[in-house]
């Protein structure tokens, strides 16, 4: 599991719903949640949160220009790659932290990663979950 310390900086509300914009060192990311401020108290601007997203759920572009609806893309470098028969394990080191995926290994293989490779993660937003 990954989880990144960041601050609250927006909320939008809509019925149940927010999206939560969070301040993950010089990056933003953002989360739906099933809550308000009005329901849980830690969805206020200026709180701190950790951002919480399972490995599985990051996928990696390699360059630049992906025209993609994925809120939340961290740029960053490829710290380290192990191949499995079918999974394969990175971790990314970028500017919000490490990040670690979990990504098919033919598809990984398809990207001819190396270490210190320029990569870009992305997490959907609701995908992502926050906790105090």
């Amino acid at each position: 599991m990954n989880t990144l310390s960041g601050e609250i900086d927006h909320v939008t509300v809509s019925d149940h719903l927010s999206l939560v914009k969070v301040k993950v060192g010089s990056s933003y990311l953002s989360a739906v949640v099933i809550d308000t401020p009005n329901t849980a108290d830690y969805l206020h601007v200026n709180n701190q949160v950790k951002v919480v997203f399972k490995e599985t759920e990051v996928i990696v572009g390699k360059g630049d220009g992906h025209r993609v609806s994925v809120l939340n893309q961290v740029k960053g470098t490829v710290g380290s790659i192990e191949y499995g028969e079918l999974l394969s394990k990175l971790l990314l080191e970028t500017e919000v932290g490490l990040i670690t995926v979990i990504n098919n290994t033919e598809a990984v293989k398809s990207l001819n990663l190396e270490k210190g490779s320029p990569i870009t993660g992305l997490i959907k937003t609701s995908d992502i979950m926050l906790s105090v």
